[in-house]
């Protein structure tokens, strides 16, 4: 089996719970891939799963970082559960303001709720505007941080992860 590879967000979240004297390990890549939990974590002597997202582009040919909206899954590429159906606790957004914790069900709720309402009635990069992608299976949400910022239990800002998405540079 081929090891998965974490990318900069999930080290990051790891580093920074480890800077708050948490303890946090990587789960398997076979928990990762069907759960959609990334890390485990320890807070306040509870352990926690989290699913990180890191900064999305609202189009693949954008050149800058929303900093308006966020993708998140209904239906992966596989046409099974998308990662707001996981089992984590907690998904870990990354957005301009920095990371994000949101309760997964409350987003997840959300976002079902949305998707019924507004499914091939809103406009593309309107609030919560869904997509299916041909001959992949999967369903996708744009989520509007404003909604994220309003439900997050936690945010923790970070100038590493605000300058390698969000910064401009001329």
């Amino acid at each position: 089996m081929v090891k998965m590879r974490r990318n900069w967000s999930e080290h990051r979240i790891v580093q920074l719970c480890r800077e708050r004297k948490m303890h946090v390990t990587f789960t398997d890549d076979i928990i990762d891939s069907s759960e959609h939990i990334d890390i485990v974590c320890s807070i306040n002597g509870l352990a926690k799963t989290i699913d990180v997202k890191g900064a999305s582009r609202i189009q693949k040919k954008d050149k800058e970082y929303s900093r308006t909206h966020r993708w998140l899954e209904i239906r992966n590429n596989n046409g099974l559960r998308g990662s707001l159906f996981g089992r984590a606790d907690f998904i870990v957004i990354a957005s301009p303001i920095g990371w994000l914790w949101v309760d997964r069900n409350e987003v997840a709720g959300e976002c079902v709720l949305r998707y019924i309402e507004n499914n091939g009635k809103t406009i593309q990069r309107g609030d919560w505007h869904t997509r299916s992608v041909k001959g992949r299976g999967s369903v996708i949400i744009l989520v509007p941080y404003k909604y994220l910022y309003s439900i997050a239990v936690c945010k923790w800002t970070d100038k590493e992860l605000y300058n390698r998405y969000y910064a401009k540079t001329k």
